[in-house]
């Protein structure tokens, strides 16, 4: 899967909309979302903007269009959801350190451009996310 994100960008899109459509699930699905420690501050609305970013999702391109429907085919619906689950799961904890040095190095970014435009309640907020990523 990383390998299919090759650029620092590619894998925070990846992170990003995988942890927000996991936590628009249930059962395995959403416990996976809150087990990544991502937050909503960081995943909120990341979906709606995917077209933004077309050529920086090459991971939920290949999951989307090639692994889940072939999936969801063999398995049924609920397996192959609960196999992209564990999938995302299986990136986040076994590249932790990455993983945090990434979503902590948007966060700053987040919370500067927040600060920089007057919007101090959400730089605030930004701020609860850098000190909550170990």
């Amino acid at each position: 899967m990383l390998e299919l994100s090759p650029t620092e960008l590619d894998i925070y899109r990846y992170l990003m909309e995988e942890a927000e459509r996991l936590s628009l699930g249930k059962g395995l699905d959403e416990r996976a979302s809150i087990a990544s420690g991502i937050t909503p501050l960081e995943y909120e609305g990341e979906m709606a903007k995917a077209h933004k970013y077309p050529d920086n999702r090459a991971a939920l391109d290949y999951l989307n269009d090639e692994v889940s429907p072939d999936l969801k085919e063999a398995l049924g619906e609920d397996r192959a959801d609960n196999i992209r689950a564990m999938i995302f799961t299986f990136i986040v904890h076994s590249n932790v350190s990455e993983v945090n040095e990434i979503r902590k190095k948007y966060a700053v970014h987040y919370a500067n451009n927040c600060t920089a435009n007057g919007h101090f309640g959400f730089a605030d907020k930004w701020d609860e996310v850098i000190r909550s990523i170990s």
